[in-house]
């Protein structure tokens, strides 16, 4: 049975829960630390996921898979959750999602609505630019921008307490 990895989540190979036949035993190491996992596949409530990064996707893969008893663990190299980066339009699928997180409120709050997009020269003077009215309009106004450390502020503040993040590691290896 081979260890896959997508997008930083590890699970055994095309089995789906409940049909494996082996009871595989994980462990697997950080810089800092070693972990073991007596991972029980026929039982949600008792699999344990590692997860490698605590920016937007891995809290958020976090989340939902705590929602239906997973045991998620993160595991971050930088020593906090990191700050700085681009704005980000926030709409679409992700604003789906973050609105069923319950996110939307504060993500609100942290964010601005853009009313135009705006080119100008070297002296700040408006060469050209458009208004965004009509892709409000065609995202029903479900449309923000606001900082990426805003969003993953927001989404980490969902997991904090019932996710278990280590900061200031990495994953070194996994052995089976």
């Amino acid at each position: 049975m081979a260890l896959e990895v997508a997008c930083g989540l590890y699970w055994f190979g095309p089995a789906r829960l409940g049909s494996c036949r082996q009871r595989p035993r994980l462990s697997y190491r950080t810089q800092n630390q070693r972990f073991a996992s007596g991972l029980e596949i026929n039982s949600v409530s008792a699999m344990k996921i590692l997860i490698s990064g605590a920016g937007i996707a891995g809290p958020t893969l976090a989340y939902w898979l705590a929602e239906y008893g997973f045991k998620p663990t993160i595991v971050e190299a930088a020593p906090r959750l990191r700050t700085g980066g681009y704005l980000i339009d926030f709409w679409g699928a992700g604003f789906d999602v973050a609105d069923r997180m319950g996110l939307m409120e504060e993500i609100s709050s942290r964010g601005y609505k853009v009313r135009e997009v705006r080119v100008v020269d070297r002296s700040g003077k408006r060469v050209c630019g458009f208004s965004v009215e009509a892709f409000s309009r065609m995202t029903r106004g479900r449309f923000i921008t606001l900082p990426r450390t805003e969003l993953a502020r927001a989404i980490f503040g969902r997991i904090e307490d019932r996710v278990e993040t280590i900061f200031g590691d990495s994953i070194e290896r996994i052995d089976q």
